[in-house]
């Protein structure tokens, strides 16, 4: 790209920044929270919920009555926890305190749940709105960071043995559950919990978003990085520092060599 062109999308870019940062202002605060889609098409989806291949089932709602498939499924999702629970000691040593940090530990390695990931830090919820193709190279598809005010909806009690996540009576629950993972404090994170997690959460009204196009990316990354917002600082592990360095280096950022692309 010639620099002249070069020097009109970083323009662009930072007035796109500038509006974020602005966007930030308007639900600062602590009853906010905030979550990065690395696709504005993403819904409100629970892991569990997504990436679901059922194409080689029989179709069982069909065969067996209405709602068939959605029990069969529950049951595959309290199995794949119980795998989790009974394997873990095999990585870690470390024993949750009681169901609920069971599953928020399975969240953070992984795992499938029934659990939305969310942040107090919206710069956190941008990294993970524009982290995914950057990473590589690839910009993807435009992102969104989506705001929620949490004093919008009930909240469970993480503390609380004797009420089961399978069982809640709630459809969406605020859950800040007892559980000392790194990560989880780098990313100021807590969770939604879902009783439904096959079925997208639409709120109404329509949670506040901001979109960030595939094209300003980058430029966003470079910023969240000089904020000290990237792979090494959100996920504290070796990992991710050899892959922020690996992206330093592919981008020329702060190695003593002149950068090309985005500034």
């Amino acid at each position: 790209m010639p620099p002249e062109a070069v020097e009109n999308e970083n323009a662009k870019a930072a007035v796109l920044w500038r509006q974020f940062l602005e966007w930030i202002d308007l639900y600062s605060g602590d009853d906010w929270s905030f979550r990065g889609h690395a696709n504005l098409a993403f819904e409100l989806l629970p892991s569990i919920g997504r990436r679901k291949d059922t194409s080689y089932r029989l179709d069982l709602d069909a065969i067996f009555g209405e709602d068939t498939e959605y029990g069969y499924m529950l049951e595959e999702e309290r199995s794949l926890f119980a795998e989790f629970k009974r394997l873990s000691h095999l990585f870690d040593d470390g024993r949750p305190k009681n169901v609920w940090a069971w599953l928020a530990l399975a969240q953070h390695h992984g795992l499938p749940t029934r659990l939305l990931d969310w942040s107090s830090n919206p710069l956190i919820a941008c990294f993970f709105a524009i982290e995914q193709g950057t990473a590589h190279g690839d910009e993807g598809p435009d992102g969104r960071v989506v705001a929620l005010q949490k004093t919008s909806i009930a909240k469970v009690d993480g503390e609380d043995q004797s009420v089961s996540p399978f069982d809640m009576a709630l459809d969406v629950a605020l859950l800040s559950p007892p559980i000392a993972v790194p990560r989880l404090a780098a990313q100021r994170g807590f969770f939604t919990i879902h009783r439904n997690p096959f079925t997208p959460w639409k709120p109404d009204p329509a949670l506040p978003c901001f979109d960030i196009p595939a094209n300003v990316k980058p430029f966003f990354q470079r910023r969240l990085h000089y904020m000290g917002i990237d792979r090494a600082t959100i996920y504290c592990d070796l990992d991710a520092l050899c892959s922020t360095l690996q992206w330093r280096y592919d981008r020329g950022v702060g190695l003593g060599a002149a950068g090309g692309g985005y500034l």
